[in-house]
């Protein structure tokens, strides 16, 4: 189903993305890249390693056209799984494996801060996504500016190809959040040596970065969950685009998108994610670290929303309305 408009390609060589936009973190991050940099700079294969971008927008959702049946005849596995990205899976010659970044509006805009939420923890792990935040800012593209949210429509990037340099373990350390700069003031390098450690070899990535509704009150609006849809669509739809174009299957792996810092409403935008990977034929959604009871109560309103009579993805954003979810409150990372 072609509910999806790409905005744009660039590509761009691994070395001379490092060379020409080497990222300027800061502070204790500084070091750790500073560390990476020393260990992979020298690698010769990203001579002939491209990093790609896309940027992706969803049609109008009164324009797409879908019915119960299509959803309930998708082949999505959805999997709900403990803990953050380990990234241990990877694509092959079947599957093509895609992890999201919980987005900001402004692409990897506070990767060189002391914010430490998965936006910022994604990218101190692969530090050629802050790479490609200074290209795009230094290029000004016009029409593929480092937004995700353009004139108020959802726009995610997909970012192919990205090394992972630097394993983060926020599980055994208290470093998630603000706990991070709480730790680098404090100078307490023992603990962050621990924590946040260079890999020993790299490995390359695909990436989503998408933005959800941000810090709503009171009732969700259906702009708010249109946006949500559409941004979901945009994403997950533009890496289905590009594994199908490799004659693969698409693996999509994420969480609780939006309902961190965003406030969002978890239980909903589990639901958006589900719809929004049932509509674009995503074959494999894995949930990390979600709330089982929310997990299962999205599950129930997607089987409801099969069971109505449904025309277009529009009359999926009127049910979600219909239902008065509430915004929760940020959690503060």
């Amino acid at each position: 189903m072609k509910c999806i408009v790409r905005k744009g390609h660039k590509e761009i060589n691994v070395k001379k993305l490092f060379c020409k936009y080497k990222p300027d973190y800061g502070g204790y991050k500084q070091v750790l890249f500073e560390r990476a940099w020393e260990r992979f700079c020298s690698n010769s294969d990203y001579e002939n390693i491209a990093i790609e971008t896309e940027k992706y927008e969803c049609k109008p959702l009164e324009r797409i056209f879908c019915c119960s049946n299509e959803l309930k005849n998708s082949s999505l596995n959805v999997e709900a799984v403990g803990g953050f990205f380990d990234y241990s899976d990877r694509s092959d010659a079947e599957r093509e494996v895609w992890y999201l970044n919980f987005a900001d509006k402004f692409l990897f805009g506070f990767y060189d801060s002391d914010m430490f939420g998965q936006d910022e923890i994604q990218t101190l792990e692969h530090p050629a996504l802050a790479a490609v935040r200074e290209w795009l800012d230094s290029k000004k593209y016009k029409g593929y500016e480092a937004l995700t949210i353009t004139d108020r429509q959802p726009t995610p990037f997909l970012v192919r190809n990205v090394p992972w340099w630097i394993n983060v373990n926020t599980h055994d350390y208290p470093i998630y959040g603000w706990k991070f700069g709480d730790a680098c003031r404090k100078e307490n390098f023992s603990l962050l040596d621990q924590a946040v450690t260079v890999r020993q070899s790299d490995q390359l990535n695909n990436i989503i970065a998408m933005a959800a509704p941000a810090c709503g009150k009171g009732i969700y609006t259906e702009s708010q969950i249109s946006e949500a849809l559409s941004a979901a669509m945009a994403g997950f739809g533009g890496a289905v685009e590009n594994s199908r174009r490799n004659g693969k299957r698409t693996v999509i792996h994420s969480g609780r998108w939006g309902a961190g810092a965003f406030g969002g409403n978890e239980e909903l935008l589990l639901a958006v994610q589900i719809i929004a990977a049932r509509i674009v034929g995503v074959d494999h959604l894995v949930l990390h670290a979600v709330n089982e009871e929310c997990l299962e109560n999205a599950m129930k309103l997607v089987a409801q929303i099969e069971e109505t009579e449904i025309q277009k993805a529009i009359n999926i954003v009127q049910h979600i309305h219909s239902k008065k979810y509430m915004w929760g409150l940020s959690d503060g990372n």
